[in-house]
């Protein structure tokens, strides 16, 4: 038996990897090859199953004769297509039972004329039996048994390559709000489009995550990776204009070439916020990409609808695919807290805050550090309404070796979840100077005497508690986030520390009975908090404003850091002596 490939001329064939033994191709032992090269010169020898058959001088194979020693009536190899048949650099092809050629493209044809883009290359494989000797019914003559396949592909130019990519989402049984780790997005093989590389060159993902879920802030589960590298992207998330967080992965500046093929994956896990609504949201993932282009569904040419999805990105825009995720609420009262330092661009359970500088970039913040929020909710996913709701919020004022006070910054406001089409019950928000002594006992409620409206409010800075009113909320109803604007003027001294929000809930049935008041205190599963970071002791803060616009920094007499370089500071003739620890010489800067 004698196996012939025909080795085109613009392929610079290095080569020839034989199948490895298995018992699909039973008594093969080895092969005897002879094979020629561009330059006439002619390899010959012995080689075993799985042996790779390499040129002996600097010049491309071009035809390839084996002689096995066996080959059974049923023997098989692995199939074609079980490794890539894109461009690569065969790592998928390695450990199969299989025949192929290894090599680059030339850069010129074997004539001298220069390989274009556009051109066919084409690869031929014949299988000769001398010892079967058939007929031929028209000659009439005895033929041996010869049977050629060939095997045609395209030149692509680097700047032609096209990609593929395709998404998923999985979610479990369990959809309720408040649920850790309630399912995942990530990225996967497409199943569609017509790819001719399997890589994309330091891509930039966007996931944009559906209402009502934030990112788990976990490291990403199952890496992209190929070959044994794992990709580094840097892991970022933000808040888009319509309010739903983005998780940005970034692959730029790594050098990276994003794998598309078997376990193409980037999956990150997602949590249900405790206040979501009932309802089925949707989410996409979007991808930049300006080196390679990327083959979708989509038109590659129109970035999202919502340009801050993508931080702006207006060239080389990608929907890579989107989906559906859905909350399904229990049927019960309930009361939900969240909190927002500066460090979280989401409304989450428990976030922190940075004890120098703030670092969410969030409008609300306007680049205070001081700044943290608070959000309430309250939800009535019953079947019957509620009456006489009150809803009481005490407002942190204790401080000690792990906790801090915090003080209101100016009333309240509300976000509509709903979205600002929803018409919800009205209420009215009031304040007090003293604390709330809250209860729980079945039939009673703080008292609300010495509440006062917000036009009434003398010094923010002294109210303890407030009170959120309503006559009536109705069956399968969620009120939106009633969110405390809060500030803590010792920041910068309340490294390692945290603060905690109590409410309490309550409110009458139908019938007029009272129901049971929902309470939540320091020590509960639900109660929301904020932490500082950091390890400063920090003696002074600065506040200037340039233009109009305000400044902060803060010093350390730890680090001596500086949130801001001071010699950006406007020139306000003062000194600012930094007050260092015994060991090190003080000194001054202005």
């Amino acid at each position: 038996m004698e196996l012939t490939i025909d080795v085109p001329s613009g392929f610079d064939a290095t080569a020839l990897v034989l199948p490895k033994a298995t018992s699909t191709l039973p008594g093969l032992t080895q092969y005897r090859y002879s094979i020629t090269l561009l330059d006439g010169t002619t390899m010959t020898g012995v080689a075993k199953p799985g042996d790779t058959i390499t040129q002996t001088k600097d010049s491309p194979m071009r035809t390839v004769k084996l002689y096995p020693n066996m080959l059974a009536s049923g023997a098989y190899t692995d199939r074609a297509e079980s490794c890539t048949t894109l461009v690569s650099d065969n790592a998928d092809c390695a450990g199969k039972s299989k025949m192929y050629l290894q090599g680059s493209l030339a850069a010129k044809y074997d004539d001298g004329t220069p390989v274009k883009g556009g051109d066919m290359i084409k690869t031929l494989f014949t299988i000769t039996i001398p010892s079967v000797r058939m007929k031929d019914p028209q000659p009439g003559e005895l033929v041996t048994f010869t049977q050629t396949v060939s095997n045609t592909q395209q030149v692509v130019l680097e700047e032609q390559l096209v990609a593929a990519a395709g998404t998923w989402g999985q979610q479990g049984s369990d959809k309720q709000p408040g649920l850790k780790n309630a399912g995942l997005l990530s990225t996967m093989v497409s199943v569609s489009g017509n790819p001719t590389t399997p890589y994309i060159y330091e891509p930039i993902f966007y996931y944009v995550l559906p209402c009502g879920t934030v990112y788990n802030n976990d490291p990403l589960t199952w890496p992209n990776s190929h070959g044994g590298v794992t990709g580094d992207p840097e892991v970022t998330t933000f808040q888009a204009d319509d309010g739903r967080q983005v998780v940005k992965i970034d692959y730029t500046g790594t050098g990276y070439k994003y794998y598309t093929q078997t376990g193409a994956t980037n999956a990150v896990y997602l949590n249900n916020e405790p206040d979501a609504i009932s309802g089925t949201y949707p989410w996409q993932i979007c991808m930049v990409s300006p080196t390679t282009k990327i083959d979708t569904k989509a038109d590659p040419a129109t970035p999202p609808a919502d340009t801050t999805y993508v931080q702006g990105a207006d060239k080389d825009v990608y929907l890579v695919g989107q989906g559906t995720w859905t909350i399904n609420a229990a049927k019960e009262t309930r009361t939900t807290e969240l909190s927002q330092g500066n460090a979280a661009d989401m409304f989450e359970s428990h976030t922190t805050s940075n004890d120098l500088s703030a670092m969410n970039s969030l409008d609300a913040y306007n680049d205070d550090p001081t700044l943290m929020r608070f959000a309430v909710s309250v939800s009535n996913n019953e079947s019957q309404p509620l009456q006489h709701i009150r809803e009481f919020v005490a407002i942190p004022k204790s401080t000690g070796d792990s906790t801090f006070a915090l003080n209101l910054t100016g009333p309240v406001t509300f976000d509509n979840l709903n979205g600002s089409g929803t018409s919800l019950p009205s209420y009215t928000v009031r304040y007090s100077t003293q604390p709330v002594a809250f209860t729980t006992a079945l039939g009673s409620e703080p008292s609300t005497d010495g509440y006062v409206e917000a036009a009434d409010v003398k010094e923010w800075s002294a109210i303890q508690s407030l009170v959120i009113e309503m006559d009536t909320l109705p069956a399968a109803t969620v009120m939106g986030r009633f969110i405390l604007n809060c500030s803590d003027e010792t920041l910068y001294q309340d490294a390692q520390k945290s603060v905690a929000l109590e409410t309490g809930l309550y409110a009458q049935k139908t019938d007029g009975s009272a129901m049971q008041p929902l309470v939540i205190t320091k020590s509960d599963k639900g109660v929301a908090t904020i932490s500082v970071t950091g390890q400063s002791t920090v003696i002074a803060r600065l506040h200037w404003q340039v233009d109009g616009v305000d400044h902060y920094a803060a010093l350390d007499d730890l680090t001596h850091s500086y949130a801001n370089n001071l010699d950006e500071f406007p020139a306000l003739g003062l000194d600012y002596p930094i007050h260092t620890r015994a060991a090190c010489p003080q000194r001054t800067r202005r």
